[in-house]
């Protein structure tokens, strides 16, 4: 690691109980987030001996690293889970499922998958918490087809260069709806009953948002439906579609609910995922 996240994530390290939710649960709290984000992260892959990289920095002061974990990176494992969260800054349940999910992480679960994830795809905005955008106010959800690309979405594409990813769950929050409920993007034309899955799983955490039409788009109980001309340009799995991942996901918690419960959905989700994924 470079300096200064250097002397960031590799201080001492109290246990995993050493940060508290307060910190994070306000979406108006500005700054101060990533600084411990990345402690525990390094902590916790440090203690489990997974592989933890820095891709590239979002900017020129070295102070926002665009990060990658990849678990169970063995030869004989044919096939690869994405996980992505985090693209929209105050979207922040998906980083703390995604570490939650590597505390929990058992790889006699899922002995034949790997798993590649970008646990803060947008760390500027993760870290200030104030809008969707990085530092520059980019979407980064709708520049992953821009010419330039953007610098997290260059880092990001660029990690995937010549890898087969099998399945990519984005974890996102709906704060446009405005609504204590939960509904789901089917990304990919293949996808589609594995989403009434995630569905099901999530009506034990959650009301399922069942109008006929949710971000206008075609829905039905719940799953947002595939459209091959997408109304959103630009996001992150429709450039995976295009490049040939055939499951696509997209899960949206509310998040206007408190989030120790949005982070335990998502990593319920997360492993339903995975568990699909085995079956495979």
């Amino acid at each position: 690691f470079q300096e200064p996240i250097r002397q960031v994530m590799e201080k001492p390290y109290a246990g995993l109980d050493d940060l508290t939710w307060s910190c994070f649960t306000r979406a108006d709290e500005v700054g101060g987030r990533l600084e411990p984000y990345l402690h525990r992260l390094h902590s916790v892959c440090h203690s489990k001996a997974i592989g933890l990289d820095i891709l590239g920095y979002a900017d020129d002061t070295l102070k926002y690293p665009v990060v990658s974990v990849i678990l169970n990176d063995r030869p004989h494992v044919s096939r690869t889970v994405l996980f992505n969260a985090g693209v929209h800054g105050t979207e922040i349940a998906g980083p703390w499922a995604s570490l939650r999910f590597l505390e929990e992480y058992d790889p006699s679960r899922w002995p034949d998958l790997r798993v590649l994830m970008f646990p803060i795809a947008n760390p500027s905005g993760f870290d200030r918490g104030i809008h969707r955008y990085n530092l520059r106010g980019v979407d980064l959800n709708r520049s992953f087809d821009s010419d330039p690309l953007e610098r997290e979405c260059a880092l990001l594409l660029g990690c995937l260069n010549g890898k087969d990813i099998s399945f990519m769950h984005s974890i996102h929050e709906d704060y446009e709806e405005g609504m204590e409920c939960f509904y789901v993007y089917c990304d990919s034309p293949d996808s589609l009953p594995f989403c009434r899955t995630l569905v099901d799983v999530a009506s034990r955490y959650y009301p399922i948002h069942r109008a006929d039409v949710i971000e206008k788009e075609k829905a039905d109980n719940g799953v947002i439906l595939f459209n091959p001309v997408p109304r959103i340009l630009g996001t992150f799995e429709r450039r995976m579609l295009n490049e040939g991942c055939k499951y696509i996901v997209c899960t949206e918690t509310p998040q206007i609910t408190a989030l120790p419960r949005r982070v335990e959905l998502d990593v319920v989700l997360m492993e339903a995922v995975m568990d699909y994924c085995s079956s495979l």
